[in-house]
């Protein structure tokens, strides 16, 4: 899929946005050269900071369904948490649906870590319980979300283990199909009873200030998911603290949580940092997604370290 928007077209559009000002013109270009799906930049609105999410047009159907599905499900994902009047999410102030842009506050604070963990001053600034409670209060939250019109649940994990599976390393395969098998026989026939999950809760998602949550951002992929999947990318993500990780588990626990969901959830982020790893190298890249630039020894090391991981994951799991 190939953004086609038109600069000029665009530069327009948010000329006739009241009260605002973009704070730099060249994200325009810049996201279109990069084919990005959507515009996300800083600017002013009636002189406070705000960010404009401001999605594009490609040359696809099914790739401009997917762009108005994630405008909708940001737009309305925090209407509905608006209400609720959570500090840590972003305010929607201003928005367009014919020409899919959304103006929400700005939120002051720092990634809670780096692509692959949360970072040590997150782990020692914020408490499992504070994190543990406003994911409890999201999942309460029934939004109008729609499904993504490319990937409806339950084909999306199956997708995703078909891509694993294919990418996986050699001689290593009984790893994902024992994660496989578990999730088919667990997790899918239970996706009945699903919860509003964030979609994309990664680090750069969770933002954090003078040891407290200060945001939760980037709802666009938000969807009914199993009600467990935020929280297991949370156990992920912290495992390099074995007592942030074990008390955040305790508190699920405790609130009668599902652990085996926790560690399937958990062997999955892990398994897909590993394969998507293994395709940087594979393609002699130095990075994913959102990660920083990496060595080959640092990318290696993570990917042993997930083996590891899911190895003990597994024999948890048994």
């Amino acid at each position: 899929m190939k953004t086609i928007s038109k600069p000029s077209e665009i530069e327009e559009n948010i000329k006739k946005i009241p009260d605002f000002c973009l704070e730099n013109p060249d994200d325009i270009v810049n996201a279109i050269i990069a084919n990005k799906h959507r515009i996300s930049s800083c600017g002013t609105y009636r002189g406070e900071k705000v960010v404009l999410r401001y999605y594009l047009e490609c040359d696809s159907e099914i790739g401009n369904r997917c762009r108005s599905c994630y405008f909708h499900n940001e737009l309305h994902t925090l209407q509905a948490l608006n209400k609720y009047k959570y500090n840590c999410l972003p305010s929607v102030l201003l928005f367009n649906k014919e020409n899919r842009w959304i103006i929400e506050n700005y939120i002051e604070g720092n990634p809670s870590g780096s692509y692959f963990y949360y970072s040590d001053d997150f782990i020692n600034s914020v408490e499992p319980k504070e994190l543990f409670d406003i994911l409890r209060k999201i999942k309460q939250c029934r939004p109008e979300v729609n499904d993504w019109p490319h990937e409806p649940i339950p084909e999306f994990y199956y997708r995703r283990f078909d891509w694993l599976k294919k990418n996986w390393i050699k001689n290593g395969e009984s790893i994902i199909q024992k994660i496989e098998a578990d999730f088919n026989n667990y997790v899918i026939p239970s996706l009945k009873t699903k919860a509003l999950s964030h979609g994309d809760f990664n680090t750069g998602n969770l933002i954090y200030q003078h040891g407290k949550i200060s945001g939760i951002i980037d709802w666009e992929s938000s969807r009914y998911d199993d009600y467990f999947r935020d929280f297991g990318y949370v156990y992920y993500l912290s495992r390099k603290s074995k007592e942030w990780s074990g008390e955040f588990l305790r508190l699920i626990l405790q609130s009668e949580g599902d652990m085996k969901r926790i560690f399937l959830f958990a062997s999955y982020y892990a398994a897909m940092d590993v394969a998507c790893l293994l395709g940087a190298l594979k393609n002699r890249q130095n990075k994913i997604f959102r990660s920083d630039v990496m060595s080959k020894e640092a990318m290696k090391k993570i990917i042993d370290s997930n083996l590891q991981y899911l190895e003990g994951v597994s024999q948890l799991l048994n």
